[in-house]
């Protein structure tokens, strides 16, 4: 299978598009895998944020059994 690259979150058309091309091409499982990955990324700013707000690292949670924010 020939490797292809996404610079953007694609649309169902887009990927229908791709279809033609790529036969095996799940569209539903590339729609949610890809809205699976834009939630972690916010989680993730979200987590960072939070630690860097209240100056805490990964380390200093796992030593203390309750944060009391």
């Amino acid at each position: 299978m020939k490797e292809f690259y996404l610079i953007d979150s694609p649309s169902f058309e887009k990927l229908k598009d791709l279809k033609d091309e790529y036969n095996n091409l799940d569209i539903t499982s590339v729609l949610f895998y890809l809205e699976i990955h834009k939630a972690y990324k916010k989680m993730k700013l979200n987590h960072d944020t939070l630690l860097q707000k209240f100056d805490l690292s990964e380390s200093n949670i796992h030593n203390h059994d309750v944060i009391v924010l």
